[in-house]
């Protein structure tokens, strides 16, 4: 047996091909759109109702994830502790998430409870009433929450960053206040469950071990108890630049010592190719532990705790953030040098060892993205709130080794300028005039 070198990392596999299956959907009831992705001997399954609305679409803060939220906490036969003592005894769990394009309902049961559960969910869910007890308790726990949140750096950097790069009354600069939480209006959310969550206009998942048998009760019960109707026409948007002299903020934060930063600048739609490119380009910056801020700002400088760099869905299109948490006396320094890298990208960028490791640790996540028995669901539902099909899975990895290192100096030329982006520093830092007069 031969000796183990440890001085040596393991060899990683370049993953250069990767096969995704195009699952159709058939149509349920009188036309809900279902995915079916059976996994024999699972013993579990798991549904999704998701709707291609969220946040953005709302006409206050927290109407939308409220109404989703609150969804299951009482009809007008059951309470909210019965309806969820009915679960537990049925051995299942429901859950919601409320994005800025999209929202789901998901529920995760055994095998053999499946159609009991679903029928419950079902049930409840259509006759909600969103209770005044169980809205009041909701507020106290998220008006808490969001108390707790305004004392931290990181929530202020995240808000003054998104607030200068956004005209206000935008989806993306909206900031609930405790004002707007206490505001939330039980018959509101009914009117906006009923309007934009309805479940006869729901995209229906269903992933697991289901049987024939319970697959025609879906149908049955999609047939008998949900008369689908076409999603109601949910509003445009149209994004206006900001025209801003001011793209370095600061504000400050009582009774801390430590500094959170926040860089952001909008960027175009893209392709689903050129969305690999981008996201290619992000991981080389601060996308993963052997980027360049986290190499030269927080390994070799020790300039912050922790900084990396993201890509996330805009109204009109994408955000480019970088973000750090670090001890104020740094703060300034750190700035400088996430410049200095912006241009080190443009005029020397990664190629070779370092351009090569990006792309097997890109390659990789890519795949392991759809490990687990329950992973192609939502990565439908993401591709449904991107606008793309599944032409984003099938170029992925072609694109990804066909990026050289030309490609990414444009792409950094395009985007990655320092005097582009929105500059933030908030925490333990003498605020700008922007605070003093806000």
């Amino acid at each position: 047996m031969s000796e183990l070198n440890r001085t040596q990392a393991p060899a990683t596999r370049a993953i250069k091909e990767w096969q995704i299956s195009h699952t159709e959907p058939q149509t349920l009831g009188h036309g809900n759109r279902l995915y079916y992705f059976p996994k024999p001997g699972l013993g579990v399954v798991k549904l999704d109702f998701f709707w291609p609305v969220g946040s953005a679409h709302q006409s206050h803060s927290y109407q939308a994830r409220t109404a989703l939220t609150l969804s299951l906490s009482g009809s007008t036969e059951h309470t909210a502790e019965q309806i969820q003592e009915k679960f537990e005894y049925l051995g299942a769990s429901t859950s919601s998430e409320t994005q800025l394009f999209g929202s789901s309902l998901s529920l995760k049961c055994s095998s053999a409870a499946f159609i009991p559960a679903l029928e419950w969910l079902v049930q409840h869910y259509q006759d909600a009433v969103f209770p005044e007890q169980e809205l009041a308790n909701y507020k106290q726990m998220e008006i808490a929450g969001l108390q707790r949140k305004m004392h931290t750096p990181r929530y202020w950097s995240n808000r003054k960053c998104l607030e200068h790069m956004y005209h206000y009354g935008s989806p993306m600069a909206k900031f609930a206040s405790v004002e707007d939480i206490a505001a939330v209006d039980a018959a509101d959310l009914l009117r906006y469950h009923q309007h934009h969550l309805s479940l006869s206009n729901a995209v229906v998942f269903v992933c697991g071990e289901v049987s024939n048998r319970d697959m025609q009760l879906l149908e049955t019960l999609f047939s008998d108890r949900i008369a689908f109707r076409e999603a109601p026409v949910l509003p445009a948007f149209a994004e206006e630049p900001v025209k801003s002299a001011d793209l370095h903020v600061k504000h400050r934060v009582e009774h801390t010592s430590q500094v959170s930063l926040m860089m952001g600048r909008r960027i175009p739609a893209v392709s689903p190719r050129e969305m690999h490119k981008l996201s290619l380009v992000n991981m080389l910056m601060g996308g993963f532990f052997g980027s360049r801020l986290m190499q030269e700002i927080r390994e070799e400088r020790g300039l912050t705790y922790g900084i990396g760099s993201y890509v996330s869905q805009s109204t009109d299109g994408n955000n480019w953030f970088i973000s750090g948490e670090m001890n104020s006396a740094k703060a300034e320094e750190t700035v400088e040098a996430v410049a200095e890298l912006m241009n080190s990208m443009r005029h020397n960028p990664p190629q070779g060892e370092e351009l090569e490791k990006a792309k097997r640790y890109y390659a990789g996540q890519f795949r392991t993205g759809f490990d687990g028995p329950f992973a192609m669901p939502r990565k439908i539902q993401n591709l449904m709130m991107r606008g793309f099909d599944y032409s984003y899975f099938d170029c992925a990895l072609e694109t990804l080794w066909n990026t050289d290192s030309r490609e990414i100096s444009q792409w950094a030329d395009n985007y990655l300028h320092p005097e582009t982006f929105t500059v933030v520093l908030a925490g333990d830092t003498q605020p700008t005039f922007d605070q003093e007069n806000s």
